[in-house]
């Protein structure tokens, strides 16, 4: 296993990346509801 330290700006930065990508796949109807999924979930801040 190996793990990396990031800062939280670069983790950021990653994980809209990594989301913008899955969104790419999606049809328009499937992107919407998964915009509408994230939305409700809770910041990493409230977790």
């Amino acid at each position: 296993m190996v793990a990396e330290l990031l800062d939280p700006d670069e983790a950021h930065w990653l994980q809209e990346r990594a989301r913008n990508v899955r969104q790419g796949f999606m049809d328009p109807k499937q992107k919407a509801a998964f915009a509408e999924f994230l939305a409700r979930q809770p910041s990493l801040d409230e977790q």
